[in-house]
C-alpha cells in the first residue's frame, strides 16, 4: 500500500449561458430592494431545456468566454447536452486545463 488514495468522484456540471447582446430576449430580472438600497431578491427568468435551444441556435443566450476563451466551457460540449432527452442524461467529460465548470456540489 503506498498510501496514496486514488478515488474518482462525480460532480454535476451545469451548462451555463449568457445572454447575448444580438437578443432583443427580455431578460430584466424583477428585483426587489431593501430600504438600503441593496438587492433582497431577484426574480429568475425560468426556462426549459427545449425553450433554450432555439435561443442558442439564434445566438441569442451564447457559452460564456466565447469567442475569447472557448477552453473555459468546451468540455461542457453544449452540441452533446442538447442531444441528450430534455430531462437531461448524464454523460462523462474529461477534465481540461483551464475548463472552469458551474458545478453543484
Amino acid at each position: 500500500h503506498s498510501g496514496v488514495v486514488n478515488r474518482t468522484r462525480d460532480l454535476l456540471v451545469i451548462p451555463c449561458f449568457v445572454h447575448s447582446e444580438k437578443s432583443t430576449w427580455d431578460t430584466n430580472p424583477k428585483m426587489s430592494l431593501k430600504t438600503d438600497g441593496s438587492v433582497e431578491s431577484i426574480e429568475a427568468i425560468p426556462l426549459q431545456k427545449m425553450e433554450l435551444r432555439p435561443k442558442y441556435k439564434k445566438n441569442q443566450v451564447e457559452v460564456p468566454g466565447v469567442p475569447w476563451s472557448v477552453a473555459s466551457h468546451a468540455v461542457t460540449d453544449y452540441v452533446r447536452w442538447f442531444q441528450t432527452a430534455p430531462e437531461g442524461v448524464p454523460y462523462e467529460t474529461p477534465y481540461t486545463f483551464f475548463y472552469e465548470p458551474y458545478a453543484v456540489v
